[in-house]
């Protein structure tokens, strides 16, 4: 089974791959940084030696668990475990919008970035990091 080697690590896209359980985690692909979806915290961006780069809820102490997923819709929500959204980017639309969680860039150039893409439109809906 092939499916773990060719899965893409940089990403959640809602057309595949589009759940980030706890425990779960993508990555930049030098290794740099990584957004874990903490059992205890929630999602967490930190950098390769642990530093906290970006965090939903603003800290990793303020955090809560669940699921993060990238809707179809184009909206990332993390629910908890009785479904409820504990937070969102709000950029969903109602037509639909086929989009992607990615982690592009290096955090020790500089060129890190955690970022919402529309694939339908061409654009970037949300930056999460770095925040400007």
């Amino acid at each position: 089974n092939l499916c773990g080697e060719i899965m893409n690590v940089s990403r959640l896209d809602s057309r595949q791959n589009s759940e980030l359980l706890q425990g779960q985690s993508i990555r930049a692909l030098d290794g740099s940084a990584r957004l874990l979806n903490h059992p205890k915290t929630g999602p967490q961006l930190t950098s390769s030696s642990g530093g906290l780069l970006w965090a939903p809820f603003g800290s990793a102490a303020a955090g809560k668990p669940g699921r993060l997923i990238m809707q179809n819709d184009g909206n990332l929500v993390l629910y908890d475990d009785s479904n409820t959204a504990l937070w969102a980017t709000n950029t969903g639309v109602p037509s639909g919008a086929s989009s992607v969680l990615m982690i592009q860039g290096s955090h020790q150039d500089g060129t890190l970035s955690l970022s919402v893409y529309d694939y339908s439109s061409g654009t970037t809906t949300s930056t999460l990091y770095p925040s400007s």
